[in-house]
């Protein structure tokens, strides 16, 4: 099909082009447009796949503080987030690109349909404290723990106010979980970027927003590089359905 179609651009350029343009060159030319084609299209089908989530958004504001939303930021550290992974050539797709709301449901089946690789659900944390925390499954495959591990160590190095480390469950209980870390169907991890309530953490996201991006894109393409593509066929923090999880409806966030 791509061949034929560039047979059929290549007779539509013979219409137009300057006669001292020779058959030989055009020939060249639609042949390296039809590689190159080809080659991206093979990128695409067998690259890395990442689903970036920008948390709350539309009707749903998350946490705020002052006149900031918690979806303002989210939404624009995931965009910050894709625009650096897709420069590295990796296919990113966002659960949301503008502010809309989104039921995690649809979060999930997003993500799921699109057969991500990784799922990095960005948010901001609310009370009393300050820093920056990754939430994972209770029962997170190696391959979540590790990913959780390098993106709060990437940050950490990037310029955070307090690591507060990689969590297991929820705030709640250890053994229960948050929904999209229990229906997503690959690694996946909830970032929480520092207290919106905390001005030095607030401070420190302004400042440092494309740092930040490229420590969790660099977090990302590290993990994928030691586990592959068939690693997280294996991956345990899918949630109830591969868990028995007693807690299946998960925790909003």
């Amino acid at each position: 099909m791509v061949l034929l179609a560039f047979h059929v651009f290549g007779n539509i350029l013979k219409t137009v082009v300057p006669r001292e343009v020779t058959d030989g060159v055009l020939s060249e030319v639609i042949l390296d447009m039809t590689q190159e084609t080809l080659q991206q299209s093979k990128e695409q089908e067998d690259g890395l796949v990442i689903c970036i989530d920008a948390g709350h958004g539309g009707k749903d504001n998350g946490s705020d503080y002052g006149g900031r939303y918690e979806k303002d930021d989210n939404l624009a550290l995931a965009k910050e987030v894709a625009d650096y992974l897709k420069q590295k050539n990796v296919n990113v797709v966002m659960t949301r690109e503008d502010d809309v709301f989104l039921s995690l449901e649809e979060r999930c089946q997003f993500a799921n349909e699109k057969q991500a690789d990784y799922f990095i659900s960005i948010h901001r944390n609310d009370g009393d404290g300050n820093g920056v925390e990754t939430w994972v499954y209770s029962g997170a495959s190696d391959e979540t723990v590790l990913l959780a591990d390098k993106i709060m160590d990437k940050l950490d190095t990037a310029g955070i106010q307090r690591n507060r480390g990689v969590k297991k469950g929820t705030q709640k209980s250890e053994s229960g979980n948050y929904y999209v870390n229990i229906y997503s169907d690959m690694p996946s991890c909830i970032v929480e970027m520092g207290f919106i309530c905390d001005a030095k953490d607030n401070q420190l996201f302004d400042a440092n927003i494309k740092s930040y991006a490229a420590a969790i894109g660099d977090a990302i393409l590290e993990t994928y590089e030691i586990y592959g593509e068939n690693a997280n066929l294996s991956q345990t923090g899918t949630g109830a359905l591969t868990n028995g999880s007693a807690e299946s409806e998960g925790v909003w966030e």
